[in-house]
Parts: C-alpha cells; sequence; structure tokens
C-alpha cells in the first residue's frame, strides 16, 4: 500500500506543477489580452 501512496503523492505533484504551469500561462495571456482589447476598442472608436 506504501508504494501506492508514493505514487499517488508524485501525480499530486505533478499535478499541481501542471496547475501553476497553467496559472503562468494565464496570466501572460491577460497581460497580452489587456493591450490587444485596448488596441481594439480604439480601432472601433476610429473607425465608427
Amino acid at each position: 500500500m506504501n508504494f501506492v501512496d508514493e505514487r499517488l503523492s508524485f501525480v499530486d505533484e505533478r499535478l499541481s506543477f501542471v496547475d501553476e504551469r497553467l496559472n503562468f500561462v494565464d496570466e501572460r495571456l491577460s497581460f497580452v489580452d489587456e493591450p490587444l482589447s485596448f488596441v481594439n476598442d480604439m480601432w472601433h472608436y476610429l473607425h465608427d
């Protein structure tokens, strides 16, 4: 049973690592998204 616990713990660590990476990617995407939305707003403002 100990072996199974170790494997589960390992999988859990890997998943939280992946989760951290996804959060990081998400932050980067929202960082890019804000200026794009600004540009988009300006575009519509200038072309309306």
